[in-house]
């Protein structure tokens, strides 16, 4: 009874018609919490989120944000993801978290000592977060879901691997 089932898009990715990057695209547009068939993430834990498509709605609104308010705007960080945008639980918590971001850049940016600036962000972060059930383990999936988001061509990581933006050559593909 060892069956194994092949989808539409892998059977695509067999037969070399669209290659890896567009199958994890097609697999991420899909990929949605709660999950129907999981126990996991449930609508009582108010979860109402496509987590690829969130995060490039977020990156778009951060960045006109970043225009708007005069600001260099070179990415999101990592610590800016793991804060802003792994706590996003709900598509209607983008504006919200991007403008808390903003808020945030501004904070950090007056701080010129390093040690000051990771003591606010340690302080920030866990005040930001304390009501985010997946607080604990949000770093450790920052790389993970980065490296298979980076897969579809649509996030790029640059700045020595610090910073989070949309892939510019997709632009029209994102919008």
């Amino acid at each position: 009874e060892n069956i194994i089932s092949i989808t539409k898009t892998g059977k695509l990715l067999l037969e070399e018609k669209i290659d890896l990057s567009e199958c994890i695209f097609k697999c991420l547009v899909k990929l949605q919490y709660p999950n129907p068939s999981s126990k996991d993430f449930t609508k009582e834990m108010e979860y109402d989120i496509k987590p690829f498509l969130t995060i490039l709605n977020f990156l778009i609104k951060v960045e006109k944000l970043f225009k708007k308010f005069n600001l260099n705007y070179n990415g999101v960080t990592k610590q800016e993801f793991e804060i802003f945008i792994m706590s996003l639980c709900n598509y209607s918590q983008i504006d919200k978290h991007a403008n808390d971001l903003i808020e945030f850049r501004k904070e950090i940016l007056k701080i010129k000592n390093k040690k000051e600036k990771n003591i606010f962000t340690e302080n920030y972060k866990e005040e930001y977060l304390k009501d985010f059930s997946n607080r604990s383990n949000s770093k450790d999936y920052v790389d993970n879901i980065l490296r298979n988001f980076r897969l579809t061509g649509y996030i790029r990581i640059r700045g020595n691997g610090n910073y989070i933006d949309l892939e510019n050559n997709r632009e029209d593909q994102i919008k």
